[in-house]
């Protein structure tokens, strides 16, 4: 056999059993074999040193290293073999090999694994006995290919174009442990409340879900209460509403009437316009600006207060994304600025499962440790959680049987000791942007670089 075959038997041989054990706690390398059953041809394929296994941690890894090329996190996840194991050197297999195992691999397996490590999300009941939830939506970029702008499309500019294409993502996600529940995505124009409604049958009855006034819509809102899921959610200004009953200060009960649909919408035997009874707040925080919240929680033991200040923890949900966004996918040089790396739709599919799989495994990781600290889960702090987890990541997988016990609670405490000093701080941020516009003009698909002989125009010049 020659010296490449001996490197891919090797290897072969190993990355039937490899994974990344800080993050293969419990049954998740389990998982991750029963998904892969979900890929077409798995069983019968001949896998060579790119064993399936093998192939869903690179992917399952390229969120945690987003800064780092692709190539070079498959060195990373090899480095613990290569100090275990004599002659597997630093590359062991091309780069086109790794896109194509990526690319057999498919999405199938990894958003089966998102969906089984999701299923487990079960919050405890926090709010008069109710599970809370919030239901958001985020626009996330990615790479500029012909592929992608077909597929997800690109908002508009006032100048030209924007830069990337962008996916439109819309969670479920459990605002006191920021776990995500389920999850959908489309093209960049999509109605958030159409993808909203893929995920009301995650929701459990007696659940509450906590909506910015995007998903205001009576029709959803009914069919949330058909459910019998609870709601909280902000009503637009622009809403009109019939007072039936005042409870007390900004205390309402109230009937509110759905906007009339075009005769070509309407659905056979709908009323024209639905209307719904529920119980509305009437406040205001900085004394000239109204909002005005309506819920299905009509008991006289839930104060108006309570309700106000849960629904301001809707925020939880924007601090999922910024963590998934800013902490867990930013890119701090050397590669393309966009959320998402994949130049094709389905790469980029297969990415996104794989980054809210992962951020759920960590999201996991932590609330294991503010539980044995006794901690809120939302108290550690996700930025310095993340670099404990990538420094365990190496300590764990070159670690004998014999360590990992105490690894493990090394890795629990100095997970509590990334505490946030000031928690929840009471403050409000304007949004505004320090770049706003460039004179420099757009750059488009066929500006590319290009070699020139920088001496072939050299000319000396007599002084003046």
């Amino acid at each position: 056999m020659d010296t490449i075959g001996q490197i891919h038997g090797l290897l072969a041989r190993h990355a039937p059993d490899f994974s990344v054990g800080v993050l293969a706690g419990g049954d998740v390398q389990d998982r991750i074999r029963a998904a892969l059953h979900t890929a077409k041809g798995s069983r019968n394929r001949r896998h060579g040193p790119l064993h399936p296994v093998l192939v869903f941690w690179l992917v399952l890894s390229l969120p945690l290293h987003r800064s780092t090329s692709i190539a070079n996190v498959f060195v990373l996840l090899l480095s613990a073999l290569r100090a275990r194991i004599r002659g597997i050197p630093l590359r062991p297999v091309t780069d086109g090999a790794l896109a194509h195992a990526r690319q057999w691999l498919g999405v199938a397996p990894v958003r089966a694994l998102f969906e089984d490590v999701a299923a487990d999300v079960r919050p405890e009941p926090s709010f008069h006995g109710l599970r809370v939830f919030g239901i958001d939506g985020v626009h996330a970029t990615v790479p500029d290919t012909p592929a992608n702008d077909a597929t997800f499309g690109r908002h508009g500019a006032s100048r030209g174009r924007s830069a990337f294409p962008q996916v439109h993502l819309v969670t479920l996600l459990a605002v006191r442990t920021h776990e995500i529940r389920a999850a959908t995505f489309r093209a960049h124009n999509s109605s958030e409340r159409e993808m909203a409604a893929e995920l009301l049958q995650t929701l459990a009855k007696g659940d509450l879900a906590l909506m910015d006034r995007g998903f205001y819509c009576v029709r959803f809102l009914n069919d949330l209460r058909s459910r019998s899921i609870h709601f909280l959610v902000r009503m637009p200004s622009h809403v009109l509403i019939t007072v039936l009953r005042r409870r007390g200060p900004g205390d309402f009960d109230v009937e509110v009437r759905a906007a009339r649909r075009l005769r070509a919408e309407r659905v056979q035997g709908e009323e024209p316009r639905p209307r719904l009874r529920a119980r509305m707040i009437t406040y205001t925080l900085d004394g000239t600006e109204e909002i005005r919240l309506l819920t299905s929680l009509s008991g006289d033991n839930i104060s108006t207060t309570e309700l106000v200040s849960l629904y301001h923890e809707r925020w939880e949900a924007e601090l999922g994304y910024d963590e998934i966004k800013t902490h867990l996918s930013t890119v701090n040089h050397g590669t393309m600025r966009t959320i998402f790396r994949g130049r094709t739709p389905l790469m980029v599919e297969q990415e996104i499962w794989a980054t809210l799989a992962l951020y759920n495994l960590v999201r996991r990781l932590i609330a294991r440790a503010a539980d044995l600290h006794g901690l809120d889960p939302r108290r550690i702090s996700f930025t310095d959680a993340l670099v404990v987890i990538r420094q365990a990541a190496a300590q764990v997988d070159r670690a004998d049987l014999s360590r990992l016990v105490t690894l493990y609670v090394r890795l629990m405490d100095d997970l509590g000791a990334c505490r946030l000093d000031r928690f929840r701080r009471q403050r409000q941020v304007a949004r505004a942007v320090k770049v706003k516009m460039s004179n420099y003009a757009l750059k488009r698909p066929g500006d590319r670089c290009v070699e020139v002989e920088f001496l072939a125009g050299l000319r000396f010049l007599e002084a003046a």
